[in-house]
């Protein structure tokens, strides 16, 4: 991985030297060139969900990035990190929160890290003597709206309401956004006379710790470098953790002795930047729970875009089509044997990260994988029958129980993961939780305020189920590839779908029942048909006789003239007892997979429009 990331780093001619970083600035300060404060004008970024495209506030910006080392003030000189406990001890320059700016907080009513604000103040004071610097308008702009001693003003905040106001303010009190300077409509770090001196103050600051540094050498550069005690940080997605970390004396952490890996600050620098980069690139890595995923893939002179794997958490069924029926080019085939890597990272304690999964495939057996993958859970929906595919992220949330307060675990998400990239079997053990939490769900049935929800979240499940047969099994079982119909769990199914069906039709004259056969014995029918269901098949007659006519008719034969054929209670029962056992005592795990996929389909199943006769087909 070392090797593969200090290519990336040669490829994409990343140093770890650089003095910018991607980061999100969520508003803007807008000062006149007199330093006047006109505005807080609001960023926005575009968020593209699977059927609305929103405005969010917060865009990312190349801002100025602080060198991960620092000399201590003292008598002797040490070499440090920027960033200790996730807390930087090094002034930021042009990007803050609000408690650095305004003296008094976003309320007004009380003074914030005076000490931290002194610092941040001092170097915009630093740069604007700088001799280069001096006639600079914007900085001049800058420090004149600070020697004013300013005060956050709420009425300049452009929201459309109060209670967005109010919880905007918590927001920028708390920390959580960022603010930034536009002098007469120039974003201040984008002008390159500051951006310049900027370049210049990180390098001299590298030139004076490099020169504390012992000199080593390590397995992946060719030449005599700095050994440091301490190495770059990652990405401010990943919480800033740094890349090595030593516990103890240099080069002894984990009692390893002399057997801990010395890597010379190049190295380490290029590697960070590596990751950071996979990191902060939407087309390379997925946010999974506590996981950040990373992926790519490199040629000799080259890094391929594998676009493909950010649909995982997208479930856009446009752009999933579209990836599957979209032709390869001829260039594309030949890279067919290109190396494609993919990588979990998980945050652990005490400020370290590990490397959960690490896995190397070509990268046309990744879009092989993800193309099973998708077709796997391919499922149409409750109401509209179209076909949607779910991501990683709802698959996982399937697993648990709707709330804040619930998360997944962590193993969950790295199952997934690599069971769509590199079509890894998923356990017996994430089956069992997502039947058990159908079981749970149907019983205590949708919620009222929110029955679009219910009907997601057993979407997703069921997809999930037809993933593990697909993928573990070898057995599809998507629409278009039913092989079940002499199963007996996948016919107990339909059997409960279909009485389930009835019994709604019988009670909707009266307002309806919450007690129907889906929601009061979904548990017991699937696990142990022969209790359950000779007690519906009695209850059913007297549901038909209610419903009487023609229409009870249908539903008991269904319509066997009807192109296609349409079934009815009578043909679904018949299929089961030639199936070799009319009701079943119990059913295995699997087999109550296929009673869960049999139901959802006998849901979806749409009923006739016209009869034969050209008589409508319900009362």
């Amino acid at each position: 991985m070392i090797e593969d990331l200090l290519k990336i780093a040669k490829l994409q001619e990343l140093t770890g030297r650089e003095t910018t970083e991607p980061r999100e600035v969520h508003w803007l300060i807008d000062l006149d060139a007199e330093g006047r404060m006109l505005q807080f004008s609001p960023t926005t970024a575009v968020a593209n969900g699977n059927k609305t495209t929103s405005a969010l506030r917060g865009k990312k910006f190349d801002t100025p990035k602080n060198y991960h080392l620092m000399i201590s003030a003292g008598e002797e000189p040490k070499v440090f990190r920027t960033n200790s406990n996730q807390h930087s001890v090094a002034a930021e320059f042009l990007v803050y929160p609000a408690s650095q700016v305004f003296p008094h907080g976003a309320y007004g009513s009380q003074s914030v890290r005076d000490k931290k604000r002194r610092m941040v103040w001092s170097l915009i004071f630093e740069a604007s003597q700088d001799e280069r610097l001096r006639n600079n308008k914007c900085l001049r702009a800058i420090v004149r709206f600070l020697f004013s001693r300013p005060v956050f003003d709420r009425s300049l905040l452009a929201l459309a309401d109060e209670s967005s106001l109010e919880a905007t303010l918590s927001k920028i009190q708390d920390g959580d956004e960022e603010f930034s300077f536009r002098v007469a409509g120039r974003l201040v770090f984008h002008d390159s006379a500051i951006a310049a001196w900027w370049t210049d103050r990180c390098e001299k600051v590298r030139q004076e710790i490099t020169q504390l540094l012992p000199s080593g050498q390590d397995a992946y550069q060719s030449h005599p470098g700095p050994l440091p005690h301490f190495h770059p940080p990652l990405s401010r997605s990943f919480a800033g953790i740094a890349l090595f970390s030593y516990d103890k004396a240099p080069y002894q952490s984990y009692g390893l002795g002399q057997l801990t890996t010395r890597v010379c600050l190049e190295t380490s620098e290029k590697m960070a930047a590596a990751l950071n980069w996979l990191m902060n690139d939407e087309s390379s890595s997925l946010s999974l729970g506590e996981y950040k995923a990373v992926f790519w893939a490199t040629t000799d002179d080259i890094a391929v875009p594998v676009d493909f794997a950010q649909l995982l958490n997208t479930g856009d069924p446009l752009a999933v089509r579209d990836f599957l029926v979209g032709p390869w080019s001829g260039s594309e085939r030949e890279l067919d044997t290109t190396k494609f890597h993919a990588a979990l990272l998980r945050k652990s304690g005490k400020g370290r990260f590990a490397v959960n999964s690490w896995h190397t495939d070509t990268l046309g057996m990744g879009r092989q994988h993800v193309s099973t993958w998708f077709n796997a859970l391919r499922v149409p929906t409750l109401q509209s029958r179209e076909s949607v595919f779910v991501s990683i992220r709802e698959l996982a949330e399937c697993t648990v129980r709707k709330s804040k307060e619930t998360r997944p675990l962590p193993a969950t998400y790295q199952t997934l993961f690599e069971a769509a990239l590199f079509g890894s079997p998923v356990p017996q053990t994430l089956l069992a939780a997502v039947l058990r939490r159908q079981s749970l769900e149907l019983a205590t049935g949708a919620d009222k305020k929110k029955p679009k929800e219910f009907e997601n979240r057993f979407t997703t499940r069921t997809a999930l189920i037809q993933a593990y047969f697909a993928l573990t099994r070898g057995e599809p079982m998507s629409e278009a590839n039913q092989n079940l119909e002499s199963n007996p769990g996948y016919l107990c199914g339909r059997l409960l779908a279909f009485l389930d069906l009835i019994h709604v039709k019988a009670h909707r004259d009266s307002g309806g029942t919450n007690s129907s056969p889906a929601n009061r014995a979904y548990g017991a029918a699937s696990t142990t048909p022969a209790l359950i269901f000779p007690q519906l098949c009695k209850l059913v007659r007297f549901h038909l006789n209610k419903i009487g006519g023609g229409f009870a008719k249908r539903l008991e034969f269904g319509f066997v003239d009807h192109d296609p054929p349409f079934e009815g209670l009578a043909a679904i029962c018949a299929k089961l007892r030639t199936s070799g056992a009319e009701f079943p005592k119990t059913l295995s795990l699997e087999d109550q997979g296929r009673f869960a996929i049999g139901f959802y389909y006998e849901r979806c199943r749409p009923w006739p429009a016209k009869a034969q006769d050209n008589t409508e087909t319900d009362e």
